[in-house]
């Protein structure tokens, strides 16, 4: 089996922690497996977790004009796309993120290759391409692309073998058309094993871990407001940020005007999540949307009892609430606060519940995971077979 993954980076955010991870299983398992990188610049690979074995393409797009709404403006890049796609020889395609997924089925059009599209995000909350469109860009011209590309999205992806989302609330988007071509398959997660500590805390601090990207769309503002009501009562506690991201200047910034720069540590990146997770006493995500978080898996399968906001997808199905985990009303700093402060306070709930969180490795295990993927391998390439006698 030869598979291609393409996506637009491979600079550690999570679709490509999680092509890194699926990549480099496959290849355990003996597949031929590259990757093509469809991007503005040249990616930064050292940041990414792919096996150094895997061969990686760039493919180098011209930026957008104004006047033109389509990423895939230049043909010159999607010729180019194309070329690379052909000349790895897959028998089938995965298009790791929505803007990559339209660049891909647009780029193997009447190549007869079948391409697996793998949407990352829940699309009911984030439109499509929001997360990679400059921000100088105007709101009319924002609001334009993203239009077209969703025009253009509804119009390829009934055209694409399968279409993998990670929840069935991301697959409800949808239209019936494409459902009929829908796959749900979660995030792996492995095994932390034994990792020594990145944190460099003394014994008496008791640790509240944020691990990913300081985007706006992960509402650490929020946290930070919580945190900050509850902060004082709790002595020898401390609230860690790990990940970079262009929110980090804006969220130091509250954390003095909060007052609680004694209390919070910003960990930066870390390419040893486990290593970081390892120890903490909570895991605490305040997003507004989110995919299938591996952060959140990650935390878990080290026996950290999480607690999040209820946003329409992501934690709320990976956590069992008052099970492994809380789940607070969505938005409510208040209610986030609480559960936090009863976690801090109570040491036997926390107990229990961190008793219960690494059953997520049961629930979202890699071998599972790997067979749905290698089932719908199986079922795409036997079409591409019988399409080519």
């Amino acid at each position: 089996m030869r598979i291609t993954n393409t996506i637009s980076s491979l600079e550690g955010g999570g679709a490509e922690r999680v092509l890194a991870l699926l990549s480099n299983l496959w290849v355990e398992r003996g597949m031929q497996v590259s990757v093509v990188v469809r991007s503005m610049y040249e990616p930064d690979l050292g940041k990414s977790a792919l096996d150094p074995a895997i061969p990686v393409t760039t493919v180098i797009g011209s930026k957008v004009g104004k006047k033109w709404p389509l990423r895939t403006k230049s043909l010159g890049a999607l010729l180019a796309l194309r070329s690379a796609i052909v000349q790895s020889s897959p028998d089938v395609v995965i298009a790791f993120m929505d803007t990559v997924a339209v660049d891909t089925l647009l780029a193997t059009i009447g190549t007869g290759i079948p391409v697996i599209v793998a949407e990352r995000c829940d699309p009911n909350s984030r439109p499509i391409g929001a997360v990679t469109v400059p921000d100088e860009r105007t709101g009319a011209v924002l609001e334009l692309r993203q239009h077209v590309r969703e025009k253009l999205r509804q119009w390829l992806y009934p055209r694409a073998a399968a279409v993998v989302c990670q929840t069935d609330t991301a697959m409800s988007f949808f239209s019936a058309r494409i459902r009929h071509k829908g796959r749900i398959i979660p995030n792996p997660v492995l095994s932390p094993g034994v990792v020594p500590s990145q944190a460099e805390t003394a014994r008496d601090i008791r640790r509240i871990v944020y691990l990913g990207r300081l985007s706006a769309v992960k509402g650490l503002d929020r946290l930070l407001k919580a945190y900050a009501k509850l902060a004082t009562h709790h002595d020898g506690w401390r609230l860690e940020l790990w990940g970079e991201g262009p929110e980090d200047g804006a969220l130091k910034q509250l954390a003095t005007e909060l007052d609680i720069t004694d209390r919070i540590l910003f960990g930066g990146w870390t390419d040893s999540p486990s290593a970081v997770l390892q120890g903490a006493k909570l895991f605490v995500m305040s997003s507004y949307t989110e995919g299938f978080p591996n952060s959140l898996c990650e935390a878990m399968a080290c026996g950290v009892p999480p607690v999040s906001f209820d946003c329409p997808s992501g934690p709320r199905h990976i956590i069992r609430h008052d099970i492994d985990g809380l789940l607070v009303r969505n938005g409510d700093i208040d209610a986030l606060a609480l559960a936090m402060d009863h976690l801090m306070r109570n040491e036997d709930d926390r107990a229990r519940l961190a008793s219960r969180a690494p059953e997520v490795l049961e629930r979202f295990g890699s071998k599972m995971v790997l067979a749905m993927w290698e089932e719908l391998f199986q079922q795409v390439t036997m079409g591409k077979s019988r399409s080519t006698r």
